[in-house]
């Protein structure tokens, strides 16, 4: 199962549909969530009508924050002001440390010349452009493509990543999902792989827990032998 997080403005319903009917054909199930910031259909984002960059992360922290994203894909144009993708992943970075990144717009050549233009030939402006591609280099971002491309690159991704470990613990997890373990006070196996999947202290003090009874039960093999 591929995790796929999308921040948008706008809402993508038919963009996901069409996603998941691609998916499926190359045999790639995929869970894709959209994130509306800058949509007035989620105020609790907005600050008199404008992006609030620290409401994104406590709505993001407090909604989307309990899952592991394979990728997470920016719009880079949220609205008419100056906050943009590279700012928003900036901030939620820190709680994304294994997910691939890819920014898209309906209008990149327009971003690419405006950048372009912006530059006057004096030191103001030098420094203003130099400021913003350093912000979109350091994102360390997988690509950066059309909108028109975003689902065909979105896919290309996922088909070149292969299965992580992780990727492995998580589908045995599902296959068990409703077995209960007695060494977690009962809990069942599907409740166990969401409390892994969350990016805390608790999710790593479980995967410890989980790794010491593997190991464990591999010295209790080696002993019967």
């Amino acid at each position: 199962m591929k995790r796929i997080l999308i921040i948008d403005n706008e809402d993508l319903e038919d963009e996901i549909s069409n996603l998941k009917l691609k998916t499926q054909k190359k045999g790639i199930e995929i869970d894709c969530y959209q994130f509306n910031v800058g949509s007035t259909t989620l105020p609790e984002v907005l600050s008199d009508n404008r992006i609030d960059i620290e409401k994104v992360k406590n709505i993001f922290l407090e909604k989307y924050s309990n899952r592991r994203y394979h990728l997470v894909c920016f719009d880079y144009e949220l609205g008419p002001e100056e906050i943009n993708g590279v700012n928003i992943l900036t901030v939620l970075k820190p709680f994304l440390p294994k997910s691939q990144f890819l920014f898209y717009s309906s209008r990149l050549d327009k971003i690419v010349r405006g950048l372009l233009e912006e530059y006057k030939g004096d030191a103001e402006s030098f420094e203003k452009v130099k400021k913003k591609l350093i912000a979109l280099i350091g994102a360390r971002v997988d690509g950066f493509v059309d909108r028109k491309e975003f689902i065909s690159k979105i896919i290309e991704i996922l088909t070149q990543g292969g299965n992580t470990l992780d990727d492995i613990f998580e589908t045995k997890m599902q296959e068990y999902k409703d077995y209960r373990t007695e060494y977690f006070d009962g809990i069942k196996i599907d409740d166990l792989d969401q409390l892994l999947q969350n990016n805390d202290g608790m999710s790593m003090k479980y995967k410890t827990a989980v790794i010491e009874q593997l190991v464990a039960y591999l010295i209790r093999l080696h002993d019967d032998e």
